[in-house]
């Protein structure tokens, strides 16, 4: 436990994902904390910028309907103060 205080956690992977891990790692000549680090970067980016555009993608018929709306008010709005 003397390494869960400085902020370090421990992770397991099966033997097949570690010789995987190991033979990405002799191939890129890093350690393998190294590899994985890149990796995990990399998936975050992936994995964050990928939900940004479905969010996006998700509120642009709202927006739409949400500036329709918008502009009925304005008319409505308009049309009382004349």
């Amino acid at each position: 436990m003397g390494d869960f205080n400085k902020g370090y956690r421990t992770l397991t992977v099966d033997k097949a994902t570690y010789d995987l891990l190991e033979e990405i790692c002799q191939w890129e000549r890093r350690k393998k904390i190294d590899q994985l680090r890149l990796l995990i970067e990399k998936s975050y980016t992936k994995v964050f910028s990928n939900a940004e555009k479905n969010v996006s993608s998700f509120l642009k018929p709202h927006q739409s309907y949400a500036d329709f709306c918008n502009t009925q008010l304005q008319k409505i709005v308009n049309n009382g103060s004349e």
